[in-house]
């Protein structure tokens, strides 16, 4: 009996808060392209579009919680993490990053499109490379 492979899911973390449409563009052009090279992808704007629009989101007493908590559990469910570029301004995106390396996920940078396989290796290349650092961070990497 042949088994099938299951596709490898990845998703999509970045900044949305204070840009127009959440960043909307950014969000689908990834998404295109990552499914075009045959992902499964999980998208915190796709995520969103189930629970209504931005306007009802934010409006809403507590819809908003909501979408956070449907955002995390389909992050925990992936085996990689995609960061867009701004992700190091996104309160919401470091705490993504931070739950994808406790779980041991790739993580594929926008700028650079090189998985990093380790939580190590993902981390010293976030926060070393002159690009992408962001000293609000205060992060120290121990060697």
């Amino acid at each position: 009996m042949e088994q099938k492979m299951r596709k490898r899911k990845i998703y999509i973390a970045g900044p949305m808060t204070g840009i127009a449409r959440w960043n909307r563009p950014a969000f689908v052009k990834a998404a295109k392209e990552l499914r075009g090279l045959g992902w499964e992808v999980k998208s915190p704007i796709e995520i969103s579009d189930t629970f209504g629009s931005q306007n009802t989101i934010v409006t809403t007493p507590g819809l908003l919680d909501a979408v956070i908590d449907e955002e995390l559990a389909q992050l925990a469910t992936c085996d990689a993490i995609y960061l867009l570029t701004g992700w190091e301004n996104s309160r919401g995106a470091k705490t993504e990053l931070l739950l994808a390396l406790e779980k041991g996920m790739d993580v594929i940078t926008e700028r650079s499109g090189v998985v990093y396989k380790t939580p190590k290796a993902a981390l010293e290349v976030a926060l070393m490379d002159p690009i992408m650092v962001n000293p609000k961070m205060n992060v120290k990497v121990e060697k």
